[in-house]
C-alpha cells in the first residue's frame, strides 16, 4: 500500500510539473521548483491520509466488525454501489487498470506485464481513469444538488 502511494504521489507532481513548466520563471531554479511541488503534493497526501478515520481491531467487537461490513458504504459522499457503477462506465483499458491498481494492489510493472502494455501506460491510464471517476462524482454531486434544489421549489 505505501509503495502505490509514493508512486501516486510522484505521478501526481510530474503531472503537475509537466503541465506548468511553461510558468517556471527562472530555469536555474528548476530543480527546487520541482522539489517543491513534490513536496506540496506529498504533504496534502499526508494530510488527506491522516484524515481518514481508523478504528482499532483490538477496540472494535466481532458484532460491530459486522455491522460496519453490513452497511452501505461510500466514497466521498457516493455509494460504493454507485462508485462500482461508474468504475464499470470507465473506457475498457482505464477500467482494467483502475481494477488491477486499486482493488488488486499491483504495480505498473505489474500491470503491464499482464495486460501486455508499458508500465507508463499504465500509470497514464490509471491516472486518466482517477481524473474521469473524479468528473462523474462531482457530476453525481451536482445532480443530487439540483435534485435537492427543485424539490424545495416543489
Amino acid at each position: 500500500m505505501q509503495e502505490q502511494t509514493v508512486e501516486d504521489v510522484l505521478h501526481d507532481a510530474f503531472v503537475i510539473i509537466f503541465t506548468s513548466f511553461d510558468r517556471l520563471r527562472d530555469v536555474r531554479r528548476a530543480e527546487q521548483w520541482m522539489m517543491a511541488i513534490t513536496r506540496n503534493v506529498a504533504s496534502k497526501c499526508k494530510d488527506h491520509l491522516e484524515a481518514l478515520p481508523t478504528v482499532s481491531l483490538e477496540e472494535t467487537s466481532e458484532a460491530e466488525l459486522i455491522a460496519v461490513e453490513d452497511e452501505e458504504r461510500d466514497v466521498r459522499g457516493v455509494p460504493l454501489s454507485e462508485v462500482v457503477r461508474m468504475i464499470d462506465r470507465l473506457p475498457e483499458g482505464y477500467g482494467q487498470v483502475f481494477r488491477l491498481s486499486v482493488f488488486e494492489g499491483m504495480t505498473h510493472k505489474e500491470i503491464a506485464d499482464m495486460l501486455g502494455i508499458e508500465p507508463h501506460s499504465s500509470s497514464s491510464q490509471l491516472a486518466r481513469a482517477k481524473k474521469m471517476l473524479r468528473k462523474m462524482m462531482q457530476q453525481y454531486w451536482v445532480a443530487g444538488l439540483l435534485l435537492l434544489l427543485v424539490g424545495r421549489r416543489w
